[in-house]
Parts: structure tokens; sequence; C-alpha cells
């Protein structure tokens, strides 16, 4: 499992109820009792008023917020570009990416095209919610108890369904191929396009679910969440802390996001968790762009996470440490193998892939740095066959460490520092000539031996080289 891929984080005034984020990351919504926050890039745009709802539109880059009796729309720098008026208060809205539904308190449900054209108008009495599914073919209106399902364009009312006890939760999944209802008693039903009820099932408290792309139901409680096929199978669970306050899923890959109430944040697909993040308050709102690049979540602060820019510091740390490997070392050229790998899923934003690929490289690099001796040498700054010049080796291993020293010099060496994982060296050179010279240095730590070559000037040639390393010399010299 890797660091949660914390971008920034963000306080606000009030406990967060919904956050939203764009499919590039570039802006974020958050929504609290004294309004709602605006986030584009690192400034925060505040705005008071009676929030009902606000809601990202990612394929405009732009935003909706619904306040009282108006419908705002905003482009993503905050700009207000129109205002949709109403005689009744707006209590809901869902919206794709050109088409969407408003519902009034009186129970009207208007439909738009563009945002702002009315196309035309039904009355749900009781109407409490309104969902059209992704792609605008369908939608549903939910009263307390019963569910409506109509076709978009003719607003024909195809089916409808009614409960014995209060609806909690409703999801509808890309075509409304599925439909997830959960009730407040705990028992949760999956019913098909046509209403058909394909799945009953009970829980001892009312779940969050939702459903991915490939119609399994994905069911957040408390301490765990259960993947499960249309059937009932089980086809992961996955233990989480804390109760799942809210569960979403990318519409365009495999992943999801649970916050709990314990304060952890949890981004998974069916294979189990990928990263986790554990904050100081109880996590109330997730999201997620459509493919995983970003999540956002929220408490009184937001934070975001950037799946995408945590990969490239990765892979850039990755390239640093190949660089450290030797040559010859057969095994550098699989950590370079890896690496290509690694760019290809992240193009493919497989991000269980370069989980997996990060966990073989750091196995991999792991091993071969229990193989190699790290060291750092540090020259005189001067050399001259007529004075005594002190150079400095360190040396990390547990091991009893000796030297030779070949070349055209003269050379003595004590012992300065011995401790558990590190010795240091003291080398005193003289040049037997001026001018440039080869020396090499041989190292043995128990059965290991290194080899390290140098060049130095005698009698005031500039070298070009002072300090000699396979390794952080900072890190090791400290």
């Amino acid at each position: 499992m890797i660091d949660a891929p914390v971008q920034k984080t963000i306080s606000l005034s009030g406990n967060v109820r919904h956050v939203d984020i764009s499919n590039d990351g570039g802006f974020a919504l958050a929504t609290y009792p004294q309004g709602y926050a605006i986030i584009i890039g690192d400034e925060v745009v505040h705005r008071k008023g009676t929030i009902t709802r606000a809601r990202i539109i990612r394929e405009k880059d732009s935003f909706v917020v619904a306040e009282n009796h108006s419908l705002l729309f905003f482009n993503n720098h905050g700009a207000l570009l129109w205002r949709n008026n109403y005689d009744s208060k707006i209590i809901d809205f869902s919206f794709t990416s050109s088409e969407g539904l408003v519902l009034l308190e009186n129970g009207d449900v208007v439909a738009l095209s563009n945002f702002k054209i009315e196309l035309w108008k039904i009355t749900v009495p009781g109407a409490k919610r309104v969902i059209i599914d992704p792609t605008g073919r369908n939608f549903a209106v939910i009263t307390d108890k019963e569910i409506n399902f109509y076709t978009f364009n003719n607003h024909n009312l195809q089916w409808n369904e009614g409960f014995m006890d209060n609806i909690h939760h409703v999801y509808l999944n890309r075509g409304s191929t599925r439909i997830a209802v959960s009730l407040v008693t705990g028992d949760f039903y999956l019913l098909s396009k046509s209403g058909k009820t394909m799945l009953e099932y009970k829980f001892k408290k009312p779940p969050v679910v939702v459903l991915d792309r490939y119609g399994n139901v994905i069911v957040g409680e408390e301490n765990y969440v259960k993947i499960m096929n249309e059937r009932g199978t089980v086809l992961k669970k996955i233990e989480f802390s804390g109760m799942c306050n809210e569960l979403k899923v990318g519409y365009r890959s495999d992943y999801s996001v649970c916050g709990t109430s314990s304060g952890m944040v949890y981004f998974f697909d069916r294979s189990g968790v990928l990263w986790q993040h554990h904050h100081n308050e109880p996590i109330g709102a997730v999201n997620m762009s459509d493919s995983g690049d970003y999540v956002i979540a929220a408490n009184s602060e937001v934070i975001i996470f950037n799946n995408l820019s945590y990969y490239v510091s990765v892979i850039r740390d990755m390239q640093k440490k190949i660089a450290a490997v030797p040559a010859k070392d057969p095994r550098r050229e699989k950590l370079s193998n890896i690496i290509r790998k690694m760019k290809g899923a992240y193009l493919k934003r497989d991000f269980k892939l370069l989980l997996n690929l990060a966990n073989a490289f750091d196995s991999l690099y792991t091993a071969i740095e229990r193989n190699t001796v790290k060291f750092a040498l540090i020259l005189a700054d001067s050399f001259s066959v007529d004075t005594v010049s002190k150079c400095q080796l360190y040396v990390a291993t547990n091991e009893r460490v000796s030297l030779k020293v070949y070349g055209d010099v003269k050379y003595g060496v004590r012992v300065v520092q011995r401790v558990p994982g590190k010795t240091v060296i003291s080398i005193l050179l003289q040049p037997k000539h001026s001018g440039k010279l080869s020396v090499r240095i041989d190292v043995f730590a128990g059965a290991k031996k290194i080899s390290i070559p140098v060049t130095i000037f005698a009698d005031g040639i500039l070298r070009k080289k002072r300090v000699i390393s396979n390794t952080d010399f900072r890190r090791l010299i400290s």
C-alpha cells in the first residue's frame, strides 16, 4: 500500500456537507451550512447563502448551485453565467453534460436543455429527489416510499415501485441497467431497468450503496465495504475502520472512495485498498473525478488527493535510485523495465498496476541495497608532492571495514569512527609525482568488496570532482 497522495488541505468555517472535484483537478466545490466554497488552484472563494445543492458539471467545466428559488450557473473561475428563477423553492436537481432536471417544492419536475431552456414539466406529489442517469436517457423521481422511473425524451412513466418503509438511498448506474435502493430499515433491493427485483438483502443498518460500471453492488457498512454481484454473491469484503459515511465510484474507472466515522479515507478497487489516509475528524463527504485521478474528502477541512502527481514523483525517485545501481548489475535492467511498464500504466490510469509495479521495484531495489556497500569519499581540497592530504571515507555497513590503496601515491589509514551501521576512515594521500594520477581504493566490508577509482591532480592543477559516492553522501556523513 502506498502513502496517501495528499496534494493540499484547506480549512473551512463549518462542517462540509458535500464536495465535488473537476476531472482535471483544476477546481473543487464544497458546501457547508453557511454557504459554499470554490477552490481554484490555491485560491479559495467563499460565498454565503442558503444552499440546497451544488454540483460540478464535469463535461462542461462548470458548476451549478441551487439557492432557494434560483438555479445559478458558474464557470470554473466562479463567474456567474446565468440564473434561472422559479416560483417555488428548489429542493433538488440532477444534471448530465447537457440535460438536467430541477425538482421544486410544489412537486414540479422541470426538464432543462443546455441548463436553461425548459423542455417540459411534470408534477409528482411528494417528490423528494430526482436522479438522471449519466447517459441522460432515463431518470427517477423518488418520494418517501416510491420510485417513479421515466424516459427523459418523452417523460413517460415506465414503471413505479412502492416499498413498505421509507427510502434511505437510491443509485442509478450508467444507462440505468441497475438501480440500487436501500430503506431506512436496512432492507436493500437491486432493480433492473424494467423495475424487476433482481436481489433482496437485509443489512443491520441502512447501508450506503453505489454501483460500479459492471453492475456490481458496493455496500458501505460499519468496519467494512462489501462488493457483490447481482445474485448477491460476495466478490470481495474489504475491512475498514469505522462506519462508511459516504461512498463514491468513478464512472469511467474501477476505483471507489469511502469516508468513515473514524476519520479514514479509503481509495480502493475490487482487489482491495490502494491507499488510505487518516484525519483527526470523521470524514462526512467524499468524491472523485470520473477516472479516479483526483479524490476529495472533507470534514471541517477539505483534503484533495492527486494520484497522478504522486506517481510522477514516484517514477522520478525510482530513476534517481537506478542511477546508484552499478551498471554491471543485471538487476538494473529489470528496474528499468519496471519503470517503462509504470509509464504505460500511468497513461492508462491503471493505479492498481502502478501500485503492484511500485511494490515490485521496492522489493528488487531493497534486495540490491542489501548487497551494496554504500560509501561516500570526500577528497582533500588539494594535493601536492610535498605535503600529505587528508581524505575522508564514510562506509554504511555493520561489517568490519579495511582498505588498500593502489597507484603512484603514498598512503596511510586511520579509523576515525566505528558505530553500528557506519565506519569513518581517514585516508592520508601524498602523490609521488605532480600532474594527473589514477588511484584505486579497494574497500573490504566483510566478504564484500568495492573498488573506488579516483583521479587526482597534484601541484595546483584543479580537479573536477571532489565527492565520489554511490549514495546520498549528505545523509551518510551526518
